[in-house]
């Protein structure tokens, strides 16, 4: 009958979408947020893509960490982090532990603090890592790719193992 016929065509195609799903999921990206209206943009996506529990890893900024501009701009970031209950952990250089015992205390926020001198300005969340660029135009350069985001994760996690 049609119907069995139908339902043999719609068997056969199964297989096919769930492929088409797979390397969907396994796709790799990059995008670029430019200026502070862009770094908004690509923040809010850090929060969008995060539920409730989860967290972001990140190997913190630098010095520019004590512009006042940049402690505002962290500042209203968190504040929506802690409202949706999102955690980070971060590492940072020895060299900015005052800054952040002064301007970055956050609720749900965990922090290790190193000698060496580790890429700036890394963020890993879900299959993303982005690198955040703060100066005259702030950028964002955020690649989307499980294995890159895979094998960043497991470098912060050794790295996070080692440190008190």
């Amino acid at each position: 009958s049609l119907i069995d016929e139908k339902k043999k065509e719609i068997k056969d195609i199964i297989p096919e979408l769930k492929e088409i799903e797979k390397k969907s999921q396994n796709k790799q990206e990059a995008e670029v947020y430019e200026g502070l209206k862009g770094i908004k943009s690509a923040f809010n996506k850090i929060i969008e893509s995060l539920n409730k529990r989860e967290e972001y890893l990140v190997f913190t900024l630098g010095d520019e960490l004590g512009e006042e501009k940049l402690i505002r701009f962290f500042n209203n970031f968190h504040n929506k982090r802690i409202e949706k209950g999102i955690k980070a952990r971060l590492i940072a250089n020895n060299n900015v532990k005052k800054i952040f015992l002064e301007s970055y205390q956050y609720k749900g926020m965990k922090l290790k603090y190193t000698s060496l001198n580790l890429p700036t300005g890394i963020f890993i969340y879900k299959t993303n890592v982005m690198t955040f660029v703060w100066g005259e135009e702030p950028t964002a350069f955020v690649i989307k790719s499980a294995r890159n985001a895979e094998k960043y994760r497991t470098f912060f996690d050794e790295m996070w193992k080692k440190l008190r």
